[in-house]
């Protein structure tokens, strides 16, 4: 698993093995940014100081997308908070972890319509059993879930992630939901990107339900 990304990871989750994402879609982008400050993180690059993130240490990590998000937050003018910079990187994120997957041959990239009318992208797998790396990822999320003894930074992280996007359900779907929930809230609430992931997807919601009941009084 240390060898592909959390961005990576949480693209795998994100998606089925037919390439087509389920119950995932709505705040994925935000997922995505907020892995690849994460993977700064836990790479030494970045920190939160006070109410910004600023890099700590601008030395490549190597990796082509964390590499992308760290020239980023290098040359930036203005300091940004964490959640700032999620929506900043949400631009072009998913098509570009998704092509990252494609170019290591993990996912295939196939065009088609539905109901012979509305294009779509889907990223199926190669050959249509779940990626290795998805997994293994599986497989630590379900032991951070079950187990109490100490979780490695990264899976935690990862927990910490899926938490902020609610998808316990979806990737550990013969667990107690709420058994779930409450460890990863544990370990969201140590990841910074995961907790401004959240504030992010509750405001709006807020402002989806505030919009709904303005209409629903007008009407």
């Amino acid at each position: 698993m240390a060898d592909v990304s959390l961005a990576e990871l949480i693209a795998l989750l994100a998606y089925d093995n037919d390439g087509v994402p389920r119950g995932t879609d709505r705040h994925l982008d935000y997922g995505l940014a907020g892995a690849l400050l994460t993977d700064l993180a836990l790479a030494g690059r970045i920190d939160v100081v006070g109410k910004y993130v600023v890099v700590t240490d601008p030395a490549p990590t190597g990796v082509r997308l964390t590499d992308s998000a760290l020239h980023q937050l290098r040359h930036d003018r203005r300091r940004r908070g964490p959640r700032d910079w999620i929506i900043r990187l949400t631009r072009d994120v998913r098509s570009t972890v998704l092509s990252q997957l494609v170019d290591a041959g993990t996912l295939r990239r196939e065009t088609d319509k539905v109901l012979k009318v509305v294009p779509r992208t889907r990223y199926p797998t190669r050959d249509g059993s779940e990626p290795p790396a998805k997994t293994d990822a599986r497989q630590q999320i379900r032991s951070a879930a079950t187990r109490s003894d100490r979780v490695d930074a990264r899976t935690a992280a990862l927990c910490g992630l899926v938490s902020a996007l609610s998808w316990e359900r979806h990737v550990l779907p013969d667990l107690r939901p709420m058994q779930v929930r409450d460890r990863f809230a544990e370990f969201r609430r140590s990841v910074w990107a995961a907790n401004a992931i959240q504030r992010i997807i509750d405001d709006a919601r807020t402002a989806s339900a505030a919009a709904a009941a303005a209409a629903g009084a007008g009407g």
